[in-house]
């Protein structure tokens, strides 16, 4: 295993192959910036920003268009990698997704497995225009051999197989034998058109022309495919590819930049724009809820008649009011909780659990303005541990990021310390009344200049 690009060299000096680590899906942080750091303190180093699906913050190439490309917790999703020296893969991801994230990344460009546009029109395939822009970024695009991404017939059956397994997936779970028999058996009746060693020398060559020879790699994706290009069934295949290239003309000096050079150079130059973001930012502390979940008021929770834990503020009143107390007040409940509004007086009204309720028609100037979801529990529980400087935060993260019942497990973990207990508290109590002056931002109840001044005053506490 290496973890850096030395690391990399060091073991083909000695005779090793070198593997990276790397997340095929930014599904696999659950909109956590803390889950991005303890899965890079783990030893990952690029993150594919989707997979087959959106995220809730980056649009897939397979998926209908979600935000538009990045959210605003997408952009910071990529600068916290660019901050870490964590690659940010753009194969899968959408076209105006590829280009959000290069408008923001400070690091190389870099396509861990996807091939071009040009010679077939699949939306996995990178467009001429980023092409271009990943020359421009110094980066990388490593070209894959899946079938369905080099030819236009290959793409049309790949089409049919997927469409196929989704048919099967709705009637079989597709991790049972009876599923991956019925693929096969679809295999053989529908075989795979040509596609050989050629299809993939051909992206090569087009990848080259348009973003040059220091700007491509190999990028096989060899596990999860049904098939592979003929003369390319593994790894024994590739001098079969390095002669084809050869023949058309390949220098040595070019073969060795296509196989390994140019992704080193990435890997280490995604490291020096790390160190660069390092001497002048720390970690992210923005959350998902914090930039994309925007107050959407809608008429459908009523007046609580009868709750635990009620809080008041008159909104019309507001500057009269202390922010920190009204932080306190705001912050001092459970995070399973709901906000009202009555547009007619102005009262935001924040409670607990509901016990009783009237009906909408029965008090129809009561409104539903936010909730906040229980998985930003895991994201400070997550950043909590991240602060323990000693063996109790090993316990602590495996705890966060398990997420079966973690936080009462965390808690007990937590209270049973004469330490970390007191310093769970202050931490918690920090982190919420945060949370409570940035809702009131969001919905410009406060002014930048206060809120700000605010949250700069009140940092996370010293953990243990």
């Amino acid at each position: 295993m290496a973890y850096t690009a030395d690391e990399v060299e060091a073991a083909w000096g000695r005779g090793r192959i070198a593997s990276l680590l790397g997340m095929e899906g930014g599904h696999s942080i659950d909109c956590s910036l803390g889950t991005l750091r303890m899965m890079y303190a783990l030893g990952v180093r690029y993150l594919t920003l989707t997979h087959f699906k959106n995220t809730p913050w980056a649009d897939s190439a397979t998926d209908e268009p979600g935000v538009g490309g990045l959210s605003a917790f997408g952009h910071e999703v990529v600068r916290e990698c660019n901050r870490l020296g964590m690659m940010v893969d753009l194969s899968h991801v959408a076209d105006s997704t590829m280009h959000a994230a290069l408008d923001t990344s400070t690091a190389p460009a870099f396509f861990s497995h996807s091939s071009a546009r040009a010679l077939c029109d699949h939306p996995r395939n990178v467009p001429d225009d980023v092409l271009a822009r990943t020359r421009d970024t110094n980066g990388i695009v490593m070209v894959t051999f899946v079938p369905g991404f080099l030819n236009e017939e290959c793409r049309v059956w790949i089409d049919a197989l997927i469409y196929e397994e989704q048919r099967l997936a709705s009637t079989i779970s597709d991790a049972s034998p009876e599923y991956h028999e019925a693929q096969l058996a679809w295999v053989a009746r529908n075989p795979r058109p040509p596609c050989g060693v050629g299809d993939v020398a051909d992206h090569i060559d087009h990848v080259r022309g348009v973003a040059g020879v220091d700007h491509i790699g190999l990028g096989g994706d060899f596990d999860g495919v049904i098939a592979t290009p003929d003369g390319l069934e593994g790894v024994d295949g590739y001098p079969t590819l390095l002669v084809d290239l050869a023949e058309r003309g390949w220098s040595d000096d070019d073969l060795a930049k296509l196989t390994w050079h140019n992704a080193l150079r990435v890997l280490r130059d995604t490291e020096a724009a790390a160190r660069e973001a390092q001497r002048v930012r720390g970690p992210s502390l923005a959350t998902f809820a914090q930039l994309d979940v925007r107050i959407a008021p809608e008429a459908a929770v009523s007046r609580t008649v009868a709750s635990t834990a009620l809080v008041a503020v008159d909104v019309s009143a507001l500057a009269r009011f202390n922010l920190g107390d009204i932080a306190d007040a705001l912050a001092d409940q459970s995070y399973e909780h709901r906000w009202l509004l009555d547009p007619a007086s102005g009262e935001l009204l924040f409670h607990g659990e509901y016990e009783d309720e009237q009906g909408i028609d029965e008090d129809p100037t009561w409104i539903e303005v936010d909730s906040i979801p229980s998985y930003i529990w895991y994201q400070d529980m997550v950043d909590f541990a991240e602060q323990v400087t000693d063996a109790r935060a090993a316990r602590l993260l495996a705890i966060a990021l398990d997420g079966r019942g973690a936080f009462r497990r965390f808690k007990n973990v937590v209270f049973s310390d004469p330490e970390l207990g007191p310093a769970w508290n202050a931490f918690n109590d920090v982190r919420g009344k945060r949370r409570a002056v940035e809702w009131l931002l969001d919905n410009d109840l406060v002014d930048e200049a206060t809120a700000y001044a605010y949250r700069d005053a009140h940092p996370d506490p010293d953990v243990p």
